[in-house]
């Protein structure tokens, strides 16, 4: 029973599949509906098409356009443009109104070439070239050479390699060369004039007279040859007054010869070592430390730049200037005239009545018989731009307040030429605070009040408007305005000429005032402002920075100068390292001599100066005025 009822099941199953495909294939059939071309024409979608009113075969299974094309053999084939000749382009091109198979797969121009073993020959005359292998030169084929074409009337190929013609032979370009029809082989790779030069060993060597020579090693003159001095790429000299020795050239002299880099010939017959690189008059100089120096008389010699010799007498110049040692002097690098047993500076003092020398009355000459001088010698320092700060020949001695270096410009203005002396303050304020006491000593021991009050009295009593410098008036003075030299302290780079310091103003502990005006001065004939007292100035504790800056003024009092206190490198106020000392306290502001120290006091958000003048032991000033 089992086995009968799965073949039962299994032959429902067989009779609904049956069904199944029987009722797709009915569908397809009544899919398949025919479509219609022109007047009733029937064609079936899938293989044919309509074109015109007329139903036609697609051509492998592709429409195609009847007019102008055609259907053979399953491949499809266009009419050629003014014929009725078809191609097919797969295969043929179209030209002149012909098919013709394509060459190697490319078309071709018939009327110029033809297709053979399926490679384009070029007609060339009655001929036809292959262009990969051959060339068409006046109608005939000739072969490339080493694949390039060329000029078969000049030219020529022999085992593959090209040949051009010279005269009656060919040469190779690569390693010869023609030259008036005869072929040289090239000499290193290069051609040459085989009229005046020559190849030995593949070297080009130049004709001189009847023999040749290398021009790198040798050169030629009147007829001969002689090797360069130096070797390959030597100089050339002229032998009949030069010579060659041990590879230096050297000029004659006389019957001898000399090196013009170390030696100088005199008189054509006397050879002299140059002088520091320089030559000489052996008559009137000698050479002493590679110095030219001048004679003067029959044993002495000077240096011409810093001396002068007189009635066969050598005398030191005076800051560059020759004097009269009759009549003047140099003091302290400037001439002074001669006034009775003394002398004098003219710029800045006269002479009365042959015999007494006066200051200048702010730069006139009075008459101390009948007038008295009220004025204060005052320089005038033209304004101008300069470098404020630590600039270079400052050395490492800078401290972090004068970095950085930086432009500033100043209108001008005037500036004492002498530091207050103690005379000038009593004749003003009628008592003298200084420790020590003389008429032409600097004045000590004033504090900024005080100083405020003397300059309020002057001006009252001489009708000007004198006052303190600024920091920056007071540093452009002291490097000597727009007429500076760059020196290190205010006139020189050698402390002990400008300025009053501890190791020339006596010995530790009991270091001495200095009398006014007894160094020498900066370039604008200013006196000690490197040294002696530390000066006063106004606008001080200005932060520096790069930007350039236009009459600064900062917000405290300034120490400027340094003081006869003071070492060579410190040139320190009071006693102590670096100090001041104020009220009997030290304040630290590492003061020195040079032009671009600087140092400022102050006491929370104001300034604050003591009054107590005895305090103020090692510290002066100097006046200023505006124009």
């Amino acid at each position: 029973m089992k086995n009968l009822k799965n073949f039962l099941i299994n032959r429902k199953g067989w009779i609904a599949a049956a069904a199944l495909i029987a009722a797709a294939a009915f569908v397809q059939v009544c899919n398949t509906v025919p479509e219609y071309c022109g007047e009733g024409s029937k064609l079936n979608p899938e293989t044919q098409f309509c074109f015109n009113g007329k139903a036609y075969d697609k051509c492998g299974g592709a429409e195609y356009n009847p007019a102008d094309q055609i259907c053979e053999k399953g491949a499809l084939k266009t009419k050629c443009a003014g014929s009725e000749t078809f191609y097919n382009p797969a295969t043929e091109f179209c030209a002149n109104g012909n098919a013709f198979e394509k060459c190697g797969g490319g078309i071709y121009n018939p009327d110029s070439q033809t297709c053979t073993s399926g490679a384009v020959r070029t007609k060339c005359g009655s001929a036809y070239f292959s262009q990969a292998s051959e060339f068409c030169f006046k109608d005939t084929v000739y072969a490339k050479c080493d694949g390039g074409i060329y000029n078969p009337d000049s030219q020529t190929c022999t085992s593959g390699a090209l040949r051009t013609k010279c005269g009656n032979e060919y040469f190779s370009q690569v390693s010869e060369f023609c030259f008036k029809d005869t072929v040289y082989p090239k000499c290193g790779g290069n051609i040459y004039n085989p009229a005046a030069q020559a190849c030995e060993n593949g070297v080009l060597l130049a004709k001189c007279g009847e023999n040749n020579y290398n021009p790198t090693l040798q050169f030629c003159t009147g007829g001969q040859t002689y090797p360069k001095c130096g070797g390959a790429g030597g100089v050339e000299y002229d032998p009949s007054f030069q010579s060659c020795e041990g590879n230096i050239l050297k000029s004659k002299c006389g019957n001898d010869f000399f090196n013009p880099a170390s030696q100088f010939c005199v008189n054509d017959d006397k050879i002299y070592s140059l002088c520091g690189g320089k030559k000489y008059d052996p008559a009137t100089q000698a050479c002493d430390a590679n110095t030219v120096k001048t004679r003067c008389g029959s044993n002495d010699i000077y240096d011409s730049t810093t001396a002068f010799c007189l009635n066969n007498t050598v005398y030191q110049k005076c800051r560059g200037v020759v004097w009269e040692p009759a009549n003047q002097k140099c003091e302290n690098g400037v001439v002074k005239e001669k006034c009775g047993s003394g002398y004098y500076d003219t710029t800045i003092q006269f002479c009365y009545m042959n015999s007494t020398v006066y200051d200048k009355c702010n730069g006139k000459v009075y008459d101390p018989g009948v007038e008295e001088c009220k004025e204060i010698s005052m320089v005038f320092v033209q304004g101008g731009t300069f470098t404020m700060g630590c600039t270079g020949e400052q050395g490492n001695y800078c401290n972090s307040y004068e970095k950085p270096a930086h432009k500033v410009t100043l209108s001008s203005f005037y500036i004492g030429r002498y530091e207050i002396s103690q005379a000038q303050w009593e004749e003003v304020m009628g008592y003298n605070p200084s420790s020590t006491k003389g008429y032409d000593l600097p004045v000590t021991n004033v504090s900024w009040d005080t100083i405020q009050v003397f300059i309020r009295k002057l001006n009252t009593q001489t009708g000007k408007n004198y006052r303190l410098p600024t920091e920056a008036e007071w540093e452009f003075a002291a490097r000597g305005g727009i007429k500076s030299e760059g020196y290190i302290y205010a006139g020189s780079n050698n402390i002990k000429e400008v300025a009053w310091y501890s190791e020339n103003s006596g010995r530790y502990p009991k270091y001495n005032l200095q009398i006014i005006g007894t160094k020498q001065p900066n370039e604008l004939g200013i006196y000690d402002m490197s040294g002696n007292v530390a000066e006063w100035c106004t606008g001080a504790g200005r932060t520096y920075n790069n930007g350039s800056q236009m009459n600064p003024i900062g917000s405290y009092a300034g120490f400027r100068g340094g003081s006869y206190a003071g070492d060579k490198e410190g040139c320190y106020n009071g006693s102590g390292s670096g100090s001041i000392y104020i009220d009997n306290a030290s304040i630290e502001y590492n003061e020195y001599c040079r032009v671009s120290s600087r140092s400022y006091y102050y006491s929370g958000e104001k300034m604050t100066i003591l009054n107590t003048y005895s305090s103020y032991k090692d510290l002066g000033f100097r006046l200023a005025h505006s124009p």
